[in-house]
């Protein structure tokens, strides 16, 4: 290998020695021994599976640890829309607003709450008992993206069918 050659390969590896070492040294995004943290986070809170299809007036009210919120959507769904629940930690799923009203479903619950012990929730569609059903929580705990000297260490989800 010539010279120069050898001189750009040991330049490009030690601006790239350097690259790292700079982007390690920030505050906050490394730990002992200088490796990076990065900032992947976790998918946690409570999942619950669900679809409706049929055209009406729904109404979702969900008690979680005895907080009730009440969320509200129609099928076919309106072209735009905001989350249709009264709390920002519950989010009803809409899904197909762009499609055909055959395409369309009101699909799934997610909670953001790492710490509820209970769930329940009572579904009517035009007035109608569609299903009500408590589900007791029980969190999946793995170890956190980033390994065990970053945050978060860990990340904790569970899932639930209704009804």
């Amino acid at each position: 290998m010539k010279p120069s050659r050898v001189f750009s390969a040991f330049a490009t590896l030690a601006a790239l020695a350097a690259l790292v070492a700079a982007c390690g040294s920030s505050p906050g995004s490394s730990v002992p021994g200088g490796r990076a943290c990065t900032d992947i986070g976790c998918d946690n809170g409570v999942k619950v599976d669900f679809t409706f299809r049929e055209a009406g007036q729904y109404v979702f009210e969900v008690t979680v640890d005895g907080e009730k919120t009440v969320c509200r959507a129609s099928l076919p769904l309106e072209s735009s829309f905001s989350n249709p629940c009264d709390r920002t930690d519950v989010l009803l799923g809409l899904v197909g607003s762009a499609l055909p009203p055959a395409q369309q479903s009101i699909g799934g619950l997610t909670l953001t709450t790492t710490t509820a012990g209970s769930v329940t929730i009572r579904a009517t569609r035009d007035g109608a008992l569609l299903g009500e059903k408590t589900i007791r929580i029980a969190y999946d705990v793995t170890p956190g993206p980033n390994g065990p000297d970053c945050e978060p260490k860990e990340c904790k989800s569970a899932k639930a069918t209704f009804p």
